[in-house]
């Protein structure tokens, strides 16, 4: 009886370890290498025009908005990239947020945070 205990008590220290380790280091790593190619150089200190030749449409576009907000989807994940403006619409900050969730996991976390 004691040696079965013992032996389900390693096996669910185990299984707690590895779920430990997926959830607070492999997915907020796989997150950052899957971020999408152009927002790693994203143009700060430039007008709205050109961050948006840069990246494209946002999904929120609203004219006279002070923040733009884009969304990406791939696989498991999705990314939220919010550009913040100035109010002579100059780009000042971003910051880079992804969602992870299937049926075990979900998580939520920031990447990037850059401000100038």
């Amino acid at each position: 009886m004691k040696k079965w205990f013992i032996s389900i008590l390693v096996i669910l220290l185990l299984a707690s370890a590895m779920y430990s380790a997926v959830y607070f280091w492999i997915i907020p790593a796989s997150a950052k290498l899957m971020i999408p190619f152009k927002w790693n150089r994203i143009p700060l200190n430039q007008k709205r025009e050109v961050v948006t030749d840069y990246l494209g449409t946002p999904s929120n576009y609203q004219y006279h908005a002070e923040t733009d907000r884009w969304a990406v989807r791939r696989s498991n994940y999705e990314y939220i990239l919010i550009i913040n403006y100035s109010k002579d619409t100059i780009a000042k900050s971003y910051s880079i947020k992804y969602k992870f969730s299937n049926t075990l996991f979900h998580k939520k976390g920031r990447i990037i945070l850059q401000a100038q």
